[in-house]
């Protein structure tokens, strides 16, 4: 029956014969899978419903549950700047959606463009309304979880964790959601006393040369990713992953390198995608470089540089052009230089590719007074440090606004000048402020000097707003004047495009070298193989798409830094 079942939903053939094994469970490696065996259960199969707006749809079912689940992360929707098919605003979507909102994952297969696509939306039960659509989820990730519902006993369940952007600076709203992998089958039960299992939580002491330990092997073996000890280099260095075929070696100490070989081996098995905030202020307090990132930067900044001066010389307005079109111009230009660049990681290329990198331990002072969260907070809205901020108690932001406040990088409601709240104010809110006898106002800063001189003016906006919700961002003391809090910017951007990098790749490698230990292991299932690009894989990966024979040598991916290209056998 639910061979049947799979065949109706997916077009899928399948077949009662007896197969080899399965191998484990992979991100972005599809699994053979033996029907007569590992039929998923039926409740964790996609279920077809009725297309929305001319779009068919398999909906993913499942509910949360505190026990019994693989892995719990956080990502990002992706396309949330584009409007929907019906012409509705997705910015409007994420804008009504409310933290811990359940997403539902609509399974858009006969997309054209990507056969994984999984639309976005939320709610609970009933027909979705593509008007409250809020994007997609990203490719990689919705592979995973395609693959997982047909093929394993896996199901995922998604919900709104944090609601991003929407303030000065950032105006564009985004989300992340925390997904939740569960397995349908019942959760191991613990050893029994006395027994030689070894807990999947138990970590092993470090050995002499203090070579971090994976952390959260599981007892399974096919589950566990060894991807080496961390190794050193004649000159200094250290190679994070020396039995993979990308190898990614970083420049630091010592105990900076074993911190960083266990954060990103601790994400194999426990958050496979959280590493890069985690990562990011080990950078910045370091001053960690990876070599693979500066050797790409040294071989490519200079042909986009060039090419950008070439479009310059060739543009007929650029010699005339005036400031702001000049800006214009330049953005068009770079995106050009982008597009002409043949390895292009999946990463921000223009930071990584603009100018040199600012040294990471530029904002250490801010860092050792504040904390790194809390200056990337303070960086993201010190742009116009004037702007009053209105943050309810349910925004997202208002914790970490009251964070700043606590330790002096902002003000609040009674603190703030009554002229700074005044100035978010319309001219027409202004007039109904003011008592009889006082105004029309014709001018704004008219209507604001007129009523910050009314001595009852605290009494009146607080009927109409509550000063709790107001927030405003200070100045540095004078002590961090020298600071280029623009430089400061620029290498918390850098860094964390190199963390970005640096997490991507150490997976992509490690879940490649536990890919084909199965394979290495069942050659005889092996006819060849096949390198699968992506929609957004750059042209020298799409040079190595297509099949090749066993008799070749196995394709190794990724190919380069940044790359998230797969090969799987056929």
């Amino acid at each position: 029956m639910f061979s049947k079942l799979l065949g109706s939903l997916f077009g899928k053939k399948t077949s009662e014969a007896s197969k080899p094994p399965s191998p484990p469970p992979l991100p972005h490696i599809p699994e053979v899978h033996d029907p007569s065996s590992n039929i998923p259960p039926s409740d964790s199969l996609p279920k077809t419903k009725a297309p929305v707006h001319g779009i068919s749809y398999a909906e993913f079912l499942g509910d949360r549950r505190e026990t019994g689940y693989i892995k719990r992360f956080k990502t990002k929707v992706v396309g949330v700047t584009h409007e929907n098919v019906d012409g509705s605003s997705r910015q409007e979507a994420i804008g009504r959606l409310k933290v811990g909102q359940k997403i539902r994952l609509a399974w858009e297969k006969d997309n054209p463009h990507d056969p994984n696509a999984i639309l976005l939306f939320p709610g609970t039960t009933g027909n979705v309304n593509m008007k409250d659509c809020i994007g997609y989820l990203n490719a990689n990730l919705a592979a995973d979880v395609v693959n997982w519902a047909t093929n394993t006993d896996r199901y995922t369940y998604a919900e709104v964790a944090e609601i991003l952007g929407g303030y000065e600076g950032a105006d564009t709203l985004g989300c992340l959601l925390e997904i939740t992998v569960y397995s349908e089958a019942e959760p191991t039960p613990p050893p029994i006393p006395g027994s030689s299992v070894v807990s999947p939580t138990a970590e092993p002491s470090p050995t002499p040369d203090c070579e971090p330990p994976i952390s959260g092997t599981s007892t399974n073996a096919s589950r566990s990713i060894d991807t080496g000890k961390l190794t050193s280099t004649p000159d200094g260095a250290w190679i994070l992953n020396p039995r993979c075929g990308f190898r990614l070696t970083i420049e630091t100490e010592k105990d900076v390198a074993v911190q960083v070989k266990t954060l990103l081996d601790s994400r194999l098995h426990e958050n496979l995608y959280d590493g890069e905030e985690k990562l990011a202020p080990i950078i910045a307090r370091s001053n960690l470089r990876c070599r693979e990132i500066e050797e790409y930067v040294r071989t490519w900044r200079p042909r986009y540089l060039k090419r950008i001066e070439e479009l310059k010389a060739a543009s007929k307005e650029w010699a005339t052009a005036g400031e702001m079109d000049r800006e214009d111009l330049l953005a068009q230009f770079k995106g050009q230089a982008l597009d002409a660049i043949e390895v292009r990681p999946r990463c921000d290329l223009d930071v990584l590719l603009d100018s040199e990198p600012v040294s990471a331990t530029i904002d250490d002072a801010l860092v050792d007074r504040y904390g790194f969260d809390a200056i990337e907070m303070y960086l993201q809205h010190i742009g116009k440090p004037e702007k009053v901020h209105r943050l309810s108690a349910d925004h997202p932001h208002r914790p970490r606004f009251e964070s700043l406040v606590t330790k002096g990088l902002a003000r609040r409601g009674p603190d703030i000048p009554v002229s700074a709240i005044l100035a978010d104010f319309k001219l027409k809110e202004m007039g109904q402020l003011a008592p009889p006898g006082l105004g029309p106002f014709g001018r704004k800063a008219a209507a604001i000097q007129a009523l910050a001189n009314l001595p009852d003016i605290r009494e009146r906006l607080g009927k109409v707003v509550a000063f709790r919700e107001l927030f405003q961002l200070q100045l540095l003391p004078e002590e961090f004047a020298g600071i280029d809090l623009g430089l400061v910017a620029a290498s918390r951007a850098y860094t964390r495009t190199m963390a970005n990098l640096i997490v991507g790749t150490y997976m992509k490698a490690a879940w490649e070298l536990r890919s084909f230990a199965f394979y290495d292991e069942n050659p005889d299932m092996v006819r060849g193989w096949e390198v699968r690009t992506g929609s957004k894989s750059c042209p020298h990966c799409m040079s190595k798409a297509g099949r090749v024979t066993s008799n070749t040598p196995r394709p190794r991916v990724p190919f380069h830094i940044g790359c998230y290209c797969d090969v799987v056998p056929v």
